[in-house]
């Protein structure tokens, strides 16, 4: 049987973004870190950073020196509701992102913003660290900020 998409294999991709909503975290923490795909650049957590928290300061220290806002820049979101259970989760990350950034010289990369605004695309264009704070309910963050986030940066 021959395979739709030919003989393909991990390596021949140039470039992963992950995105997650709650639960999903599991999943792209460990194949950002743990499962050694190297080609990923980018994981977005749609109210989704509940555990796995060294699996995701990995990333980010991994590869701070690489952060910013070309295509083959790293990139971290975190996108977090008031009753989602990750706000405290997304504080911390980012008190440790605050301390990454300045030990790194690039404070510029990052943006904590904790305001409700629907100002993501905007944030997306001018930070590749991102946490935002978001008034839509939890269910309601992929299906409203999806899309948004995956074309904003092609």
């Amino acid at each position: 049987m021959v395979s739709i998409i030919g003989s393909y294999s991990v390596d021949d991709i140039e470039r992963v973004r992950i995105y997650s909503h709650s639960g999903g975290y599991y999943v792209i923490g460990n194949m950002a870190i743990v499962g050694e795909v190297n080609q990923v650049y980018e994981l977005c957590l749609f109210d989704s950073l509940y555990a796995d928290f060294q699996q995701f300061d990995a990333f980010v220290l991994n590869n701070i020196k690489s952060f910013g806002l070309n295509y083959n820049n790293y990139r971290f979101s975190s996108i977090f509701s008031l009753n989602g259970g990750t706000k405290e989760n997304n504080e911390n990350m980012a008190k440790h992102a605050i301390i990454w950034t300045n030990d790194n010289n690039c404070s510029d990369i990052l943006i904590i913003d904790e305001s409700g605004e629907d100002d993501y695309v905007d944030l997306i264009h001018e930070y590749s660290l991102m946490f935002k704070y978001t008034t839509l309910l939890h269910d309601d963050i992929p299906k409203k900020l999806f899309y948004d986030f995956l074309i904003s940066i092609l």
